[in-house]
């Protein structure tokens, strides 16, 4: 109900992108995935992400914390809100489960009571484990993590709404 009766999408880009950061430093995947695979673009990728969040929300705090009504300048922030959230779903959806389509946040494979950050990365590391022949799912997973990363954080630059 807030969300649709709030001139200013409830939601913090901010928190969101820290909270991805700090999930995915605290989650030792650089020493899990050894030199199987390369994870440096994706944590450059969340780098990116948690500085432009931070100039957007200064952008968005600035225009509704003004007395004048600029409501274009605000629906545009608004859409860019929207659209961050839209940046992480994936179509085909996570390996084995094509109807969570959700690849920042959706259940683990492994636990599904707890909900886990990018978990195609954590569920396929999981049966590399057991199977070697996962490290190609493994690389893939890292992709398209750092693909809608970047989609993410174009999604909330000034450029993406004129």
């Amino acid at each position: 109900m807030e969300l649709s009766c709030s001139s200013r999408v409830p939601l913090s880009a901010v928190t969101y992108a820290r909270y991805l950061s700090d999930t995915m430093h605290r989650s030792n995947l650089t020493a899990r995935v050894g030199d199987q695979v390369d994870v440096d673009v994706l944590y450059q990728a969340i780098e990116d992400f948690v500085e432009q969040a931070e100039r957007y929300e200064e952008q968005r705090d600035k225009t509704f914390g003004k007395k004048t009504r600029n409501e274009m300048k605000r629906r545009r922030l608004n859409d860019q809100m929207m659209q961050l959230e839209r940046s992480f779903t994936y179509p085909p959806g996570l390996p084995d489960r094509p109807s969570n389509r959700h690849l920042l946040f959706a259940p683990s494979l492994l636990d599904s009571y707890s909900g886990a950050v990018f978990p195609g990365i954590f569920d396929t590391l999981a049966l590399v484990q057991e199977d070697p022949s996962y490290w190609p799912e493994v690389r893939k997973q890292v992709t398209l993590a750092t693909w809608v990363t970047h989609s993410a954080t174009r999604a909330l630059s000034e450029d993406t709404f004129p």
